[in-house]
């Protein structure tokens, strides 16, 4: 039985590698959290929502009620952003899939882009 030079048999410190491989963002689980997280988050800025309707503007405090809004849209925003994130940091590392996503995603902006001037 030989053993290659250079190698350890310390599988602890194999599986510990790992670990250090990937952060902790791009674990499956926190992915998963954050979007359940962000998907409670836009429900609550639709029930913010009545805060900027008609029904708000009549307010004396309506400027307070659209910063509020707007902070917490700005909330929901960054955490689907880092859900999204932390997904595709989860496929093991790769980043093809990185590649064809913004590759798919800047087509469909040209093509938005574009229905937009005609």
């Amino acid at each position: 039985m030989a053993i290659a030079r250079g190698k350890k048999k310390n599988h602890k410190g194999e599986k510990d590698a790992e670990k250090k491989r990937f952060p902790l963002w791009a674990a499956s689980w926190v992915g998963t959290t954050l979007t359940v997280v962000s998907a409670l988050s836009f429900l609550v800025v639709c029930m913010l929502l009545p805060l900027v309707g008609q029904a708000g503007v009549k307010t004396e405090f309506s400027a307070q009620n659209r910063v509020s809004f707007v902070a917490f849209c700005i909330f929901s925003l960054v955490l689907s952003l880092l859900a999204i994130g932390s997904k595709l940091a989860s496929t093991n590392g790769s980043l093809a899939i990185h590649y064809h996503v913004v590759h798919a995603l800047r087509q469909y902006f040209w093509l938005l882009v574009g229905s937009m001037i005609l």
